[in-house]
């Protein structure tokens, strides 16, 4: 269980489920708002790796409010959240850049 505060909120993350190296299942606990659950799965892509965040409200007022505008809103969240998961595994696991012919810790092609 980790805790965790973002500017108001105080919460705690619990993980759910662990398949090592291919899925980590959460369970985001943001105090008044509610929980969420939040999956992240890898999935193989030719030589690349693909990344699935799933994330959707399960209790409180966050699911009694969830719509279209919330998952918009998720959307937005959840793609600088991936994108800055990638300038993480990149810079920590350098790639072979095949056009490139070079080692690098991230290819003209990415993310």
């Amino acid at each position: 269980m980790t805790h965790t505060t973002v500017g108001c909120l105080k919460g705690r993350t619990v993980v759910r489920q662990v398949d090592e190296g291919r899925r980590l299942g959460l369970e985001a606990d943001a105090g008044l708002l509610g929980t969420a659950g939040i999956v992240i799965e890898l999935d193989d892509w030719g030589g690349d790796t693909v990344v699935i965040l799933d994330e959707h409200p399960l209790r409180g007022p966050s699911y009694l409010l969830h719509n279209t505008v919330t998952d918009a809103v998720l959307l937005l969240r959840g793609r600088p959240m991936v994108q800055n998961l990638a300038k993480l595994v990149e810079s920590r696991h350098p790639r072979w850049c095949t056009d490139q012919r070079r080692w690098s810790r991230a290819c003209d092609d990415t993310i």
